[in-house]
């Protein structure tokens, strides 16, 4: 296929869609520089400093995800695609580098700058980059959703070696004990810390401006953002090109709250679906193959053969309506939870039985490697119809609880198997940044993905407000062991209701 400036446009887009998403790398290194930030609350911070608790930081990140993505329809709406993102890229920033002064003078303001206004811009961030790759490329939405997430999992693998190269070059042991975690008390590593949060900072910032600069709006937002007489000209200069091609006809009865018909088979509802649902917008004369790759909903329409029901858009009322939402949204709740589990303690409890401080970094810098792999594996096998979002769903719940039951005995064995547990933990949980977006693709539409989307992310608003305050009492009432069966409780509730739940899909 000949090499024109759209695809060149296309291309350079997904590749900014992936370089934006540097800041995700957080949920990958926070585990890494945990162990230095909690102590250098504990013992190089003053008195006044330590008026919260460090672990809400990564919750309410999480949490913050949420409204992030609530808000980017609003947003996209007035600023476009691009702009929204160019702002998320500021505020993400912004918080990183404010973050290194707070930490300085409260664990307070640390939660609300690392974890509220950090968590808020990468939620936009996140949403912009879905759509942007799905409104390119919809027939490889799945796979590029997995790439995307995979990159900054493969970043942290360089940033979590810079951090702690940086912070605890002489490899130093963690020398105080106090209840059941572990603390650094040495004043050259302490003193880094802050100094670890601006470099962090800076290389996010790198890569977001490259990536906003490749980066430029899909054209399904392009064309929901624009005036009517300017989508009225586009659709004339369509029917135009179009009238050059033949093999391909649509027809469209558009009466008003009518449904449509394309290739003279009728579109049908789809569950809650009334008669008067909004349907997808097709011009009256064929698009090309070309052009209709740039449009998701025509071009999803097009891969499917005549004789399948063609997909519908579900509005946000009523995806609240359908069982599969509730169950995507505890499968979200239960993997954010062990993913929160595992991000703030599994250096913290390796400390307890391995004292070797580069080896638990090593640790934290191969995750992204098991969680790479897996997400580009759950994106290609959903993308190509091998395996259903229900079953890797099932899949990923399956591994992850039994994981966590066996968790408490695991560093006690051996430090090489703990290494190796770890990383199937990782490839258990990668799951969620594929299932959630490419569940809400398939089973709710395209048309109002962002705010479906938000939705669905609750299930990190959840967490990050209930999760700290089950995890501190789990923990200091039960131990390490009572923590880690409630996590794998928690993934066979999930579990069971994934397998008893039929996942209808629109697309």
């Amino acid at each position: 296929m000949p090499w024109t400036r759209q695809k060149c446009v296309q291309y350079c887009s997904i590749v900014g869609a992936h370089l934006v998403m540097a800041p995700l790398s957080f949920l990958w290194i926070y585990g890494n520089l945990y162990a230095y930030m909690d102590s250098y609350f504990r013992l190089s911070c003053h008195g006044a400093c330590a008026d919260s608790d460090p672990q809400w930081i990564l919750s309410i990140y999480l949490g913050s995800g949420c409204p992030g993505a609530l808000s980017t329809k609003f947003l996209t709406d007035r600023l476009g695609q691009k702009w929204t993102g160019v702002m998320a890229a500021v505020i993400i920033n912004a918080s990183l580098l404010g973050s290194a002064w707070t930490v300085q003078v409260s664990v307070a303001w640390t939660v609300v700058v690392m974890g509220v206004t950090l968590g808020w811009g990468v939620g936009i961030n996140l949403s912009i980059a879905y759509q942007n790759v799905s409104g390119w490329s919809p027939n490889r939405a799945s796979i590029f959703m997995a790439t995307i997430t995979s990159f900054p999992s493969a970043l942290s693998m360089i940033q979590n070696q810079l951090i702690t190269s940086f912070v605890n070059p002489h490899n130093s042991v963690a020398d105080v004990i106090v209840g059941p975690k572990t603390y650094f008390s040495q004043p050259q590593i302490l003193e880094r810390v802050p100094k670890a949060i601006i470099m962090y900072a800076c290389v996010n910032l790198a890569l977001q401006v490259i990536g906003y600069f490749l980066m430029t709006s899909s054209p399904q937002t392009s064309q929901s953002s624009s005036s009517p007489s300017n989508h009225d000209t586009n659709e004339n200069e369509c029917g135009k090109s179009c009238n050059d091609h033949t093999d391909l006809e649509w027809t469209v009865e558009s009466t008003h709250n009518r449904g449509r018909k394309a290739v003279g088979h009728e579109v049908k509802h789809y569950g809650s679906r009334s008669d008067n649902a909004d349907l997808p917008d097709m011009s009256e004369a064929a698009k090309s193959p070309e052009q209709s790759m740039f449009d998701p909903e025509i071009s999803s329409v097009i891969s499917k053969s005549e004789d399948e029901i063609q997909f519908l858009s579900l509005k946000p009322l009523e995806v609240l309506k359908t069982p599969v939402f509730y169950v995507l949204l505890l499968f979200g709740t239960a993997q954010t939870f062990a993913l929160m589990v595992k991000g703030n303690y599994y250096k913290q409890f390796g400390l307890l039985y391995i004292a070797d401080d580069q080896f638990l970094t090593l640790v934290g810098t191969i995750l992204p490697i098991a969680t790479s792999v897996a997400r580009l594996g759950y994106g290609l096998l959903i993308s190509k119809h091998i395996i259903s979002i229900k079953d890797c769903a099932a899949i990923s719940l399956a591994i992850n609880t039994l994981l966590c039951a066996f968790w408490f005995f695991i560093p006690r064995i051996n430090k090489i198997l703990y290494m190796l547990f770890v990383m199937c933990l990782a490839l258990a949980q990668s799951s969620y940044y594929v299932i959630l977006p490419s569940g809400c693709l398939r089973c709710f539409g395209p048309k109002y993905f962002s705010t479906n989307f938000g939705l669905l992310s609750a299930s990190v608003l959840i967490v990050g407000i209930l999760g700290p305050l089950f995890i501190s009492s789990l923990l200091h009432v039960l131990g390490w062991a009572g923590l880690f069966t409630a996590t794998a409780i928690l993934g066979s509730a999930a579990l069971v209701c994934a397998l008893f739940t039929e996942f209808k899909t629109v697309l």
